[in-house]
């Protein structure tokens, strides 16, 4: 192997355990109950009921029946976890309440799910000079995709719709706590793709056509 292959998963591993340091730091500092309910939902996120239990179905998906239950429960155990880490797992620490977290948790959700579709729309309808990645790579390699699940357009309809339960709950967030208003820029970045990947489903369907 080449010194720039080492490298990669050299830094990659770098990343993670600087991760996580940082995460400790976060919760070490934090009030003893807030804590304890912070490094339970760290494990359950990363655990077998989240991360580790999305990533195990994504490596046997070949064997898996390819439907949208599947892919979202592969969605759901990581792309979902992670984005609930990032967002309810700081709010959980700097003492949310119940209401809040629950919003949070809903916001976590439903822009987890529109990354996810996100992701799998510009899989199958961008070119590599648009994402940056192969394009068709999860057709070529049998992995889970929602739109080679449901079909390109049911999948840009539940993208709009899942964006759209996801301001309607950041709006309520927003009116309870207007401090976390910078998380409408993580949706503006959203909405920026998503507009872009329905621009490429009409095309696609108008070439069909």
């Amino acid at each position: 192997m080449s010194a720039m292959g080492n490298r990669a998963p050299s830094s990659a591993l770098a990343f993670i355990n600087r991760a996580y340091a940082l995460t400790w730091r976060a919760i070490s500092a934090a009030p003893p109950e807030r804590r304890r309910s912070a490094l339970a939902y760290l494990e359950h996120h990363l655990g077998v009921g989240g991360l580790l239990n999305g990533q195990s179905l994504d490596l046997n998906y070949a064997t898996l029946p390819h439907t949208r239950q599947t892919t979202d429960q592969i969605a759901m155990g990581k792309t979902v976890s992670l984005i609930r880490l990032a967002i309810v797992l700081p709010a959980l620490i700097g003492g949310a309440s119940e209401g809040e977290l629950r919003l949070f948790d809903r916001v976590a959700l439903f822009w987890g799910l529109s990354y996810q579709v996100l992701d799998d729309l510009k899989d199958t309808l961008q070119s590599a000079a648009e994402t940056g990645k192969t394009p068709s790579r999860d057709s070529a390699l049998d992995r889970p995709n929602i739109a080679l699940a449901i079909g390109v357009p049911s999948a840009v309809t539940r993208l709009r719709r899942l964006i759209t339960l996801g301001d309607k709950m950041l709006r309520r967030l927003v009116g309870l706590q207007p401090e976390i208003a910078f998380l409408e820029k993580l949706r503006s970045n959203l909405l920026r793709e998503a507009a872009l990947v329905d621009q490429n489903s009409c095309t696609a369907r108008g070439a069909v056509a």
